[in-house]
């Protein structure tokens, strides 16, 4: 072998030890073909190969980790380095860990790497336990302290390991040097801060907190506005990566309100696309990104597809192992794409299987039969002060339907804030009171809503007298101890009837005689455990879920698809439209007239902010809490009104008999945070102020307007964002523009995607990135491949799903077993 060869046989051993990052000489491996292309052309190479490893050379920069690997095999293979000389190198230092002596044989051409054929020939000194599901310390580099980091951070296996995705990607591709920067160029720079400041403008409107950095080339300015607190995040002498667009100021370039990351000092590489991930206890992203590499190029073959390869309807899906070394090793933003919605497909795909299964596993279940006649209903219409709108009749309906088919009912009501959810429950519980020593319970989120549920219940069953009001009984976790027992006591009796509370019904130590119906209202904000025990109270009852958070229907069939879904859509008879404005923070003068005049007229205000309280510390700028203002709003603006306080620090007592005061009309305003955003029903409350607005959700936003516009009275909302700049704000805007809750739920839909409305069935599924999924019809096409599979073989029973089987089994929590 020449002195070239030896020199380049030098230099892919160090590309090897650097886990092919293109950064074994400087300006990469393509920088040395025009040096090799001198030396052919004086003669100096004797390879007829010569030509080829040129190009290989030339091509290295530009390709994939996977192609760089075999970039690097055809070189070697050319240039025939010794067996014994090649690949072979103590990886002590690069795995912080072990002497790993890593060798590859290479006597023959090797197995072709890529994503989709992926060989593993590495081989250490200690035997490796290649199992997937193997421990953590089966890894090069991860001991006894490692392992327990990694599993206090949810990784409990190989497999685990894998599955952990980067939480973003930093795209180095367009990286620049402040020198280099071009006006209007959307580019990457990474630089080291010098300094940080925070300012006001002369008007004392906007503070801009300005950062001065440098990268050896050059100085710039980058400015951030109405955000101080950065000041204390971004130090001085820290390495930022920063994304934006070039701009100018004065004369010189700038860089506004850009993206920024803290660049991981041990990095020594910023090319391509690079992967962020959360991080364990006690790792770097350096450490962390090799010992994913080391476990793919160990593992990566044992990742097996469990998707048929005819399908048309998944033909645009990559292959699972592509996939997955792709979203830890992306070459480019194309195939990252591809990656992302092949593991969505996935995700959706076995959430989609396992409601299925649960459904078909609850309709199994046998359960007492209520026929309801159409003359005992129309008795219970007639009690009733209002009539019912057609959704809540064809809801009913559905209930009767479910009472009478014998196995227990398991139905969804989605209806929009103020559509008559809770009659409608009401209702369904007085069928169940149809025959005599039946029991029912209600459970709310909040005490606040339980005991408005349980108002209404002493006012509906006082009329129709089902049930007396001796047998309706409130159970909240503040309920003295005596009266806690003598209600367990009537509970297992049976005189009570109807039974209505908080987290406080599924204790232990309650027990019901015959539990026949378990409404559950707001039901995403119970736990799965919650639920499930919940469940066990009555192991034939009927279970009626309430939500006022609407969800698109194509989205709620494989979200819920183990209920059966009503949707109630309607407003009641009487209900007031809500006119909304966005206000400028400047007017918050007019905002208070309206109030006072309102009040004048008998009626009752909301105020609503974002905090309880700030800190001493907190500088945040135009940032206002709840506790804060009511002391200012209660001395200077609303001075001879009474003004009332709740918060989520309150005790519940402290809670309960704040809005019992407000709903018998002892305050005129209430100053609030969002803790009154679930279900208060306060029919005299006309106008709603939303402070601070720009820091809401549009579903958020929408619950708490529906707080108001439940009475007589014409309704207003005022959305006070916190700067004037914030009063275009695209979920503000939507906000004024609708009341329809499920036109704003296709809004949010379409502006963030459905991640929120799939989290709420996340709890009991694999946390995978479900809040990644962004396309609707990956959804929809992952549901009717549920669908089609589910009907073929819904215990995947068959030899061709053996492997679907497992990753089933890997994606559900089996300790839950329930859905959230």
């Amino acid at each position: 072998m020449n002195d070239a060869y030896k020199r380049l046989e030098k230099i892919l051993l160090l590309e090897i030890k650097r886990n092919y990052d293109d950064m074994a000489v400087f300006g990469g491996l393509s920088k040395l073909a025009t040096t090799y292309e001198e030396e052919a052309r004086k003669g100096f190479l004797d390879s007829d190969d010569s030509p080829k490893i040129i190009n290989l050379l030339k091509e290295y920069g530009n390709v994939s980790i996977f192609k760089r690997r075999e970039i690097i095999e055809q070189i070697n293979n050319m240039i025939r380095i010794p067996q014994d000389n090649r690949y072979s190198y103590n990886t002590s230092d690069g795995l912080q860990a072990g002497n790993y002596s890593v060798k590859r044989v290479a006597d023959k051409p090797s197995e072709k790497y890529s994503p989709t054929n992926l060989k593993s020939n590495v081989t250490t000194k200690r035997t490796l336990n290649l199992e997937i599901k193997s421990s953590l310390t089966s890894i090069p580099a991860i001991g006894k302290s490692r392992e327990k980091a990694l599993i206090d951070s949810g990784i409990n296996s190989i497999e685990d390991l894998i599955y952990h995705f980067p939480r973003k990607y930093n795209d180095y591709s367009k990286l620049r040097t402040i020198k280099q920067l071009i006006f209007g160029e959307q580019v990457t720079i990474i630089a080291t801060v010098k300094n940080v400041t925070t300012r006001r403008t002369k008007n004392r409107n906007v503070q801009i907190t300005e950062v001065i950095v440098e990268d050896g080339s050059g100085s710039l300015r980058v400015s951030f506005f109405n955000q101080p607190y950065l000041q204390f995040q971004i130090k001085k002498d820290v390495r930022l990566a920063l994304k934006g667009k070039v701009e100018m100021y004065l004369g010189r370039f700038i860089l506004n309100s850009p993206e920024w990351d803290i660049v991981d000092e041990e990095l020594d590489t910023f090319q391509g696309i690079s992967p962020i991930y959360r991080l364990p206890a006690g790792f770097s992203q350096k450490a962390f990104i090799k010992i994913i590499r080391n476990t793919l190029e160990i593992w990566g073959n044992q990742i097996h597809d469990y998707l048929p390869k005819n399908s048309e309807l998944l033909a645009d899906l990559p292959n699972l192992q592509e996939a997955i070394l792709t979203l830890h090793q992306p070459k480019d933003f194309d195939s990252l794409k591809a990656a992302m919605n092949r593991i969505s497909f996935d995700q959706i795909f076995f959430l989609q299987m396992g409601v299925l299964g649960q459904k078909e596993n609850w309709n199994r279940k046998p359960a007492d039969r209520y026929a309801i006649s159409d003359t005992f209903q129309s008795s219970l219409l007639k009690r009733i002060p209002f009539p019912l709108t057609l959704s809540q009749l064809s809801t009913l309906n559905a209930i009767k339907k479910d009472l009478s088919s014998g196995s227990p009912m398991n139905r969804l009501l989605q209806g929009d804030v103020g559509s008559g959810k809770t009659i409608v429950a009401l209702l369904a519980a007085a069928y169940i009171f149809s025959r005599n020593d039946t029991q029912c319970t209600m459970m709310a989120p909040t005490g606040i809503l339980a005991e408005q549920h349980y108002i209404n219940s002493l006012k509906f069953f006082n009329e129709n007298q089902l049930v007396t009001s001796e047998q309706i009984r409130l159970l909240l976790g503040d309920t003295p101890q005596s009266e806690k027992e003598e209600i367990r006591r009537k509970l297992e009796n049976g005189e009570i009837r109807l039974i209505i509370g908080t987290h406080s019904l599924i204790e232990d130590t309650i027990t019901f005689r015959n539990l026949q119906l378990a409404v559950i209202d707001e039901q995403h904000r119970f736990g799965v455990e919650q639920r499930k025990m919940l469940n066990t109270k009555g192991a034939r009852a009927h279970l009626l879920a309430m939500t006022a958070t609407p969800i698109p229907r194509s989205l709620a069939l494989t979200v819920y698809g183990d209920l059966d879904l009503s949707i109630m859509k309607e407003m009641p008879a009487g209900r007031q439209k809500i006119t909304t404005y966005i206000v400028d923070p400047k007017n918050r003068k007019e905002v208070y007239k309206v109030i006072s005049d309102k009040v004048a007229q008998g009626q009752q205000a909301f105020i609503v902010y974002p905090y309880i309280e700030l800190e001493e510390n907190d500088i945040q700028e135009n940032v206002i809490g709840a506790v804060n203002e009511f002391k200012r709003l209660k001395s200077k603006i609303f001075p001879g009104k009474n003004i009332a306080l709740i918060h989520g620090k309150l005790k519940p007592a402290e809670k309960d008999t704040v809005m019992n005061s407000f709903r018998k009309g002892k305050y005129d305003i209430l100053v609030s945070t969002t803790v009154i955003e679930v279900g208060v029903d306060i029919p005299n409350a006309s106008v709603m102020v939303i402070e601070g607005a720009n820091r809401f959700g549009l579903a958020q936003l929408h619950q708490l307007r529906g707080r108001i516009g439940r009475g007589s009275n014409q309704s207003i909302c005022f959305l006070i964002p916190e700067t004037n700049d914030s009063i275009t704000n695209a979920r503000l805007t939507a906000l004024q523009e609708t009341n329809d809750g499920f036109k704003l739920a296709d809004i949010d839909l379409q502006q963030r995607g459905p991640g929120d409305f799939l989290g709420y069935r996340q709890s009991g599924f694999k946390d995978l990135t479900l809040q990644n999924i962004m396309n609707v019809e990956l959804i929809e096409k992952a549901r009717t491949f549920a669908e089609h599979i589910f009907t073929d073989d819904p215990f995947l029973e068959k030899a061709e799903h053996a492997e679907m089987k497992k990753k089933l089994h890997y994606f559900w929590n089996e300790t839950i077993g329930e859905l959230n």
